[in-house]
């Protein structure tokens, strides 16, 4: 996106009942071996790095709870929890004014 103005059509708004800040978040993902394996050198470790988009809805001492998807009412669906262990960055995105939330910008390194 090159314009704030591109993500919503001309004239529309949306106004949320609480304020969300939308960040990138680039992480480490678990994953499993699912294959017979002898000795230590048999074990070939790949880089697991996911990068999840959304809004945090809920951070807590452990996890940061990311929603893919907000409603005007104040629900929330599609809600990823991510481990604060497996963070490896966090970057806050700016949203255009029409959306009626945070559109602060500044990057967190873990």
């Amino acid at each position: 996106m090159d314009k704030e103005t591109d993500v919503l059509p001309k004239g529309m708004e949306i106004k949320m009942k609480k304020l969300y800040q939308l960040v990138c978040v680039t992480w480490y993902d678990a994953f499993t071996e699912d294959t017979w394996v002898e000795g230590d050198n048999a074990i070939d470790l790949k880089d697991a790095t996911c990068v999840t988009v959304g809004f945090i809805v809920r951070e807590s001492k452990e996890f940061i709870s990311i929603a893919s998807t907000l409603a005007e009412s104040g629900e929330k669906t599609c809600i990823f929890n991510i481990p604060r262990g497996m963070i490896q960055e966090l970057n806050k995105l700016k949203l255009p004014k029409q959306i009626g939330l945070q559109t602060s910008t500044s990057n967190v390194k873990y």
